[in-house]
């Protein structure tokens, strides 16, 4: 696995749900009056998040007994943009999953302190159902959000119908 989208598409507290509508809708505005046809004129800034997901004190444990109940187990190849392998056995990244689609978190004193995923698409709806079922999991303990900084979008995770659509056109 590669390390290439850090919090690109970031799982977060609910809590952020508003500064985060604000930040998409600032970056799709930003994005249309310096899109030149080719590419991008000018790089957009987010602003910092005000509840971090480490202030939700998600113990690792807790996060990875999600993920396995769900068949997602710990990735132990990753390779950062870097240039080099991150040891899975000592490293802060730790990713779950597989090529096609995979948690990554961040963890420090075994709390995840950023929580992401990242997907090359092409996901069956076996597996679409069953990465729906692990984001309302974990929204049904830390009550999370996703704000994909890739459509802009943010999908709430206490809505089923809104899950799947995302998933489904994204994944």
């Amino acid at each position: 696995m590669m390390e290439n989208d850090y919090c690109q598409v970031e799982i977060i507290p609910t809590s952020n749900y508003w500064l985060v509508l604000k930040q998409a809708k600032q970056a799709n505005e930003f994005a249309r009056k310096h899109f030149d046809g080719t590419g991008f004129t000018a790089l957009h800034r987010r602003e910092n998040i005000f509840n971090a997901t480490s202030q939700l004190n998600i113990k690792v444990e807790e996060f990875e007994n999600v993920l396995n109940e769900h068949g997602f187990s710990r990735i132990k190849k990753i390779f950062y943009g870097g240039g080099d392998w991150i040891d899975y056995r000592k490293g802060v990244t730790r990713a779950y999953g597989d090529t096609l689609f995979s948690f990554w978190t961040e963890v420090r004193n075994q709390i995840v302190q950023e929580l992401w995923i990242t997907s090359i698409g092409g996901n069956s709806d076996e597996r679409i159902a069953q990465i729906s079922l692990i984001l309302l999991s974990l929204n049904n303990k830390y009550n999370l959000i996703v704000a994909d900084w890739n459509t802009c979008e943010i999908i709430r995770l206490d809505s089923i119908e809104e899950v799947n659509r995302y998933l489904r056109e994204y994944y």
